[in-house]
């Protein structure tokens, strides 16, 4: 296997945030940034004494959510994140406020989050386009690839594999995900274990191969986020079976897989490895299938 550049990194995928403000209420620092569609809140003080609770309100085009991140005495870093199940981009209004013995602070951002596809539960897929659909395969399959005609630069492959069966149904569940990009493979299970060409990785890796450069994150352990520099960025939660992935907005890769061509045309996303389109979501599903990948 051609191994490229392994890098350890110090900074948190850097080229994938897109959007980034800073702000200070109450003796808290806030930063809000997004890695492709997951926005991520991060909250920091210098005074630990006492405990500090931030809350926050995100709203947009039917989106109301409302959390709060505490910081207990003697914790001076706090994250929360959201990510939208929503296919188009989102331009949301986080409000932050904490509630002091003076009356209450509160700080408003605005930040823009890309159109978000996904693969959810027994699976739920939602291409780029929008088309959404159920397809229970098993074993391996290619959910986006470069579709050039040459040799693909970029791989994503999902493993399905059995949940418990329902009204003796077969019901498939998203297990693993694997990445390769070159000779470069990035492997994820179910429990966000990450290994880079075979190799337990650090929490964050750059890897370059060619002209083709990646970044993986995996500093907190309920999910891991995989960017390719200006093609697409995906975030893999294991825990729940939940895959989430937005393209670069200049990206101009042809793309193909399950999760379809990102032409803005979702009537034709069920093409298949062979370039015919068909309307039966099992044979376009089974096209996809990886043989040569072996499942137990």
């Amino acid at each position: 296997m051609k191994m490229g550049v392994f890098i350890l990194s110090l900074f948190v995928v850097a080229f994938a945030m897109v959007g980034k403000t800073k702000a200070s209420i109450g003796g808290v620092e806030i930063k809000v940034s997004n890695t492709g569609c997951l926005m991520i809140m991060e909250f920091t003080r210098s005074d630990i004494a006492n405990r500090t609770d931030v809350h926050y309100t995100i709203s947009g085009t039917n989106v109301h959510v409302t959390g709060v991140a505490t910081m207990k005495s003697g914790q001076g870093t706090k994250s929360a994140e959201y990510s939208p199940y929503e296919t188009f981009t989102m331009d949301l209004t986080v409000t932050f406020t904490i509630y002091t013995d003076g009356g209450p602070l509160s700080e408003s951002h605005q930040i823009t989050l890309p159109k978000c596809v996904h693969i959810l539960h027994d699976p739920h897929i939602m291409t780029f386009d929008g088309r959404r659909y159920t397809y229970n395969g098993l074993c391996w399959h290619t959910l986006v690839v470069d579709c050039t005609d040459e040799a693909p630069r970029f791989e994503i492959l999902g493993k399905f594999e059995p949940r418990d069966p329902i009204d003796r149904e077969v019901r498939t569940r998203t297990t693993d995900v694997t990445v390769i990009i070159g000779g470069q493979v990035i492997e994820m299970d179910a429990s966000n274990n990450v290994k880079v060409n075979g190799r337990t990785a650090p929490p964050t890796v750059e890897l370059v191969d060619g002209e083709m450069a990646v970044a993986v994150d995996n500093t907190i352990r309920s999910y891991t986020v995989v960017s390719i520099k200006d093609i697409i960025t995906l975030i893999w939660k294991g825990g729940e079976h939940a895959f989430k992935a937005a393209l670069d907005e200049d990206s101009q890769v042809p793309l193909c897989g399950l999760l379809g061509n990102a032409d803005g045309d979702a009537t034709n996303d069920l093409i298949m490895r062979n370039g015919r389109i068909t309307k039966d979501i099992v044979e376009f599903g089974n096209s996809w299938r990886v043989d040569k990948l072996r499942c137990d």
